[in-house]
């Protein structure tokens, strides 16, 4: 038995206009932090129950302000060894990563773009507000 590899990808933050976000903002923040907020846990599938049982009950500050460092972890690793910007033929852009794995998370970025992709939050581009 030997190590496999694991990816996982999620959509690249994108604003109304189409241009990637490729920095950490304040904006950005409010916007995370209003569209988990709006999360109810129906709209969540069963590996966020099992891999994030935090999610179980309803948005609250724990919960939010933990995946709001994961958007912004996947947000500045953008473009780093271990996390890459692709487009699969759509036009929005996705954020890879992964590696090999003996069953641990394979890169130190998996763990916060896994649920971004279960969450869902950067599906629909942001709307600026200033």
């Amino acid at each position: 038995m030997g190590a496999d590899l694991v990816l996982i990808a999620c959509r690249q933050p994108i604003w109304a206009d189409g241009s990637p976000i490729v920095e950490w903002s304040d904006e950005v923040e409010t916007i995370v932090r209003e569209r988990l907020s709006a999360i109810e846990p129906d709209d969540l599938d069963v590996m966020v129950e099992e891999t994030f049982p935090f999610w179980e009950e309803e948005p609250d500050a724990t919960n939010i302000t933990t995946t709001v460092g994961a958007a912004r972890e996947a947000v500045e690793s953008i473009g780093s060894r271990m996390t890459v910007a692709m487009r699969f033929g759509d036009d929005h852009p996705w954020l890879v990563t992964g590696g090999t794995s003996w069953g641990d998370n394979p890169s130190d970025e998996f763990h916060a773009i896994s649920l971004l992709s279960e969450t869902g939050i950067f599906d629909a581009p942001f709307e600026p507000r200033t």
